[in-house]
């Protein structure tokens, strides 16, 4: 039982870290069940209440381990309501707290002394919030601003508006390209007319045995690329165009010679076209 309880704690640490929004949570739980006046308030108590018992018996919480597993049981945090504690408990108190600093108490004790027990809580919570809330998200560099507006890599639109507007110019079949596999997941993302030899699904496939799997190892994942092979593949997948990086394995040089010109290079990818004829 007493290692139970301890793996829930640890389970408690990692999800919640260093943040101070539990402590404020419990600040709030307290409160509320202290000062409610409200049904839903009380319902918010009860149900936060029930949830924490369950989540730290160190009984019910050794059953639910045993079903999902002692790594992931932070998970069962997700059923603590928070931010609605934390919402309900501001609307319960603040209105005690106005009418505590605007002076309005009844002649007895018993409501000074509510009012400020609430302005105690209101207090605490915006400190907890504030001191250990979190931080700016746009400091520390966490956050960068995107240089576009597709929030994509710029090479990665540049090399696509090429092939839309050489497809404009002088269209060879589809607008089908076989890329290697550092760009794939971006295309379809910045032009959906853009047709792919293989997608993510392929990459991400553990059996490379198919024809778009083999194409995808020949241009991204073989250190010593065949290029006969590639042409093959390309031809069978239909491709028209080909993506391939700049310091990567595969030369555009090499594939010049095997039916292929370069139409754009920026530096970090080469767009190839296959020859007419």
């Amino acid at each position: 039982m007493t290692a139970t309880f301890y793996e829930v704690i640890e389970n408690q640490n990692g999800y919640f870290g260093e943040g101070w929004q539990y402590p404020v949570f419990a600040i709030a739980l307290a409160g509320l069940l202290i000062l409610w006046r409200r049904r839903d308030a009380a319902i918010a108590a009860l149900y936060s209440v029930i949830m924490l018992i369950i989540i730290y018996c160190p009984l019910t919480a050794g059953i639910l381990m045993g079903f999902m597993g002692e790594n992931v049981y932070w998970r069962m945090f997700w059923l603590v309501p928070i931010i609605p504690v934390l919402g309900v408990a501001m609307v319960e108190f603040i209105p005690m707290v106005i009418k505590a600093f605007c002076g309005i108490f009844k002649k007895d004790g018993s409501d000074r002394v509510i009012r400020t027990v609430a302005v105690v809580f209101v207090l605490a919570i915006y400190g907890g919030l504030l001191y250990g809330g979190g931080h700016f998200v746009y400091r520390d560099g966490n956050v960068t601003m995107a240089k576009n507006m597709e929030k994509l890599p710029p090479e990665v639109i540049d090399v696509i508006e090429a092939l839309n507007a050489d497809y404009e110019q002088a269209p060879v079949g589809e607008k089908k390209v076989a890329a290697v596999g550092t760009i794939v997941p971006f295309i379809r993302q910045y032009d959906s007319t853009v047709l792919l030899a293989y997608g993510r699904s392929t990459i991400q496939k553990e059996d490379k045995s198919g024809v778009r799997g083999k194409l995808y190892m020949q241009l991204t994942a073989t250190e010593h690329p065949g290029y006969k092979k590639i042409k093959k593949l390309l031809d069978r997948t239909d491709s028209t165009y080909l993506i391939i990086a700049d310091n990567g394995h595969v030369s555009a040089e090499r594939m010049g010679g095997f039916g292929y010109e370069t139409i754009y290079d920026n530096g970090a990818y080469t767009l190839m076209k296959v020859r007419k004829g």
